[in-house]
């Protein structure tokens, strides 16, 4: 063999081999890119239907359940997830109290939501006798003098909360993009020749 074909092989080897570790590289940032975005995606997936479960059974604990306003408390939940750059993803978890129809949020948001009673208030009567502890205001239709303290029951935000972290707990984010990493490279891989 001469001495400039040798040479010239290990030239082309050389070639091939960075052209194969350029594909394998962009292949698997492409296979990432793919893999977080659906893993993120599907651990998320189940958090507004278990948010909405949380809810359904606050207001299921009120009996007579002759109000209902779990629409309003459904639409505090703020959840979303946004690409920021390679490799980054930006997940938005937490509760907007402006999303509250009735009393607009703040009062009706710490004490139904975050501390668990059903309807009260707190403050001053018209005599100016005052409560600290959510209380019914009575006659109805007038509310002018305090009542009997307001139902209480497990707060939505604690009991969500604790949810959040055991679904943390046992889904690893790791496996999920493992799994989603795999099967988007072997899809790339199907279609795509890594010596091209």
């Amino acid at each position: 063999m001469a001495n400039g074909s040798i040479a010239q092989l290990i030239n082309e080897l050389g070639k091939l081999d960075r052209n194969i570790t350029n594909n394998v590289k962009k292949y698997c940032d492409e296979a990432a890119d793919i893999a977080i975005t659906k893993s993120v995606n599907e651990l998320l997936k189940p958090v507004p239907d278990k948010f909405k479960d949380v809810i359904d059974e606050f207001y299921n604990a009120y009996d007579p359940s002759y109000y209902d306003r779990r629409e309003s408390m459904y639409d505090i939940l703020r959840l979303s997830s946004k690409r920021i750059s390679n490799g980054e993803v930006s997940v938005v978890l937490g509760f907007d109290d402006s999303g509250m129809s009735f009393r607009k949020g703040g009062t009706a948001f710490q004490l139904s939501f975050v501390e668990g009673y059903h309807g009260g208030a707190v403050g001053t009567d018209h005599n100016g006798v005052g409560v600290d502890v959510p209380t019914y205001r009575w006659p109805p239709d007038k509310y002018y003098w305090w009542g009997n303290p307001a139902f209480k029951s497990d707060s939505p935000y604690e009991k969500f909360d604790k949810w959040m972290e055991q679904y943390w707990e046992g889904n690893t984010f790791q496996t999920i993009f493992e799994n989603n990493f795999n099967s988007a490279l072997e899809r790339i891989l199907s279609s795509n020749a890594i010596f091209g």
